[in-house]
């Protein structure tokens, strides 16, 4: 059984550590140890392999346990990459112990509200179940980790934000907020947190394993999907990090899509789409769209949710991703995202060739202006496919696939084009030679049949 809300790590329900058991440190400087060691291994994991332990000793300079501490992950990282095997970015190390510091909300009395349980936790919020008083019911309470509250402004404003985002989204697809607000901790901190709609479900992936729906069902539930992004994307807020684990199924079969916590108001500036201010990727690797995995500095605008619709639309049908990420390194993996093309869905499965194939290809474009202008569009493919009538996609033309496979190739091509260009040259120097042989071999015959026939004239004589 879900809960309804995710913050980009997997959900749990254990509580978090004690304070004792995190560190003699006080409770701040814990927390940002945590943060900063976060920061350098997700920065380290961005070098090559071979420069890993170079700037991590430029980095840590004298402070050799950090060091070894991060050496330790990296090599960890460098002997065992199937923690990608689950499209999850950060399953080989404890983000929220990382990020950690715990929480003190436990001793703290938030108004109107009674905290029942941890209920999910992630690298910059914990979710409880509380019990709100007026009106009487269950929410999903979440609140800013503690030391973050108190030392970093931008993810305050960024928590606040989502408040203000999710607010403007009323759809029956996407979680409501109920009420938002800050409260005094044990510390004295001021604490923001998001009282939300309380969701009994289970992940999209969960129900899929544990119902055998059949096409048409699936195809209408990846039409839900589609309505609750579109309504936020024609409210300015664009998802980015869309994967099955965000999305909840009720036990009606309504789907609620969660986790707008790292959603970006598209008048916002874009600098920080791809990193938080501790460093951490934002999204889920298998998910991301190219230009997100690239860091693009052009916005990622609403094509990017419809990249991430493209695979889920695809995993949803095939029952796999468009990339098989299992054994890749983290650089191997975002280099195969950024450059390489997917397996047709039609590949997969005969039964999906065709139409549905073709709508997945469009969405699943490497470059964004080739696919769909709008998540309304892909809907209304997916809705003529259920419906038999002709889609709008169609295949790429002949000359962007040739493009396309220059680009992806060009160092086979120009080394074919080199080699063509070679025995083009060795080809015209053959013909020369045997046009001059040739010619050779005519006068030479030409002369000896002179030769004969003067010496015949001179028997005659």
């Amino acid at each position: 059984m879900g809960c309804g809300w995710n913050d980009g790590c997997q959900w749990e329900g254990s509580a978090l550590p004690h304070e004792e058991e995190t560190s003699h440190l006080p409770h701040d400087a814990e927390a940002d140890r945590h943060h900063r060691k976060a920061s350098l291994f997700l920065r380290a994991c961005e070098q090559p392999p071979e420069k890993r332990m170079e700037f991590l000793r430029d980095a840590c300079g004298e402070e050799t346990t950090l060091f070894h501490e991060l050496e330790a992950l990296c090599r960890a990282d460098a002997t065992d990459s199937s923690w990608l095997k689950s499209g999850q970015l950060h399953q080989k190390i404890d983000m929220n112990a990382l990020l950690g510091g715990a929480t003190d909300h436990e001793k703290t009395d938030i108004p109107g509200y009674r905290l029942l349980e941890v209920i999910g936790t992630g690298g910059m919020g914990v979710v409880y179940r509380a019990e709100q008083e007026r009106p009487h019911r269950f929410v999903a309470l979440k609140i800013l980790r503690s030391g973050l509250a108190s030392g970093e402004q931008g993810l305050i404003r960024r928590f606040r934000a989502e408040a203000d985002i999710l607010a403007r989204l009323q759809h029956p697809n996407i979680a409501a907020v109920y009420d938002a607000g800050t409260f005094r901790t044990s510390r004295g901190h001021e604490q923001p947190f998001i009282a939300m709609e309380l969701i009994e479900g289970v992940t999209l992936d969960e129900y899929l394993d544990a119902n055998s729906l059949e096409l048409d069902a699936r195809l209408q539930l990846f039409l839900d999907l589609c309505a609750a992004v579109e309504h936020a994307h024609r409210r300015g807020v664009i998802h980015r990090d869309l994967k099955p684990a965000n999305v909840l199924v009720l036990p009606t079969g309504q789907i609620k899509v969660l986790d707008f916590g790292i959603a970006r108001v598209t008048a916002e500036d874009w600098a920080s789409t791809l990193v938080t201010s501790a460093g951490q990727m934002l999204g889920t690797l298998a998910y991301m769209s190219p230009e997100q995995v690239a860091g693009r500095a052009e916005p990622v605008d609403s094509r990017s949710d419809i990249y991430a619709l493209g695979v889920m639309l695809y995993e949803l049908l095939a029952g796999k991703l468009p990339f098989d990420l299992r054994g890749c390194s983290l650089p191997d993996a975002i280099m195969m995202l950024r450059d390489a093309e997917p397996r047709p869905l039609g590949e997969t499965t005969r039964a999906l060739r065709g139409d549905l194939s073709m709508i997945v290809s469009k969405a699943l474009e490497r470059e964004p202006a080739r696919r769909y202008a709008s998540v309304a569009d892909m809907a209304a493919d997916v809705q003529r496919f259920r419906l038999g009538e002709p889609i709008h996609a169609r295949p790429a033309s002949r000359i962007y696939r040739t493009r396309k496979f220059v680009r992806r190739h060009r160092t086979l091509v120009v080394a074919t084009a080199l080699t063509f260009l070679l025995l083009i040259g060795v080809i015209a120097g053959l013909s020369k030679y045997a046009v001059e042989t040739r010619a050779a071999a005519e006068a030479i015959e030409s002369a000896r049949q002179e030769a004969l026939a003067a010496q015949r004239d001179a028997e005659q004589r």
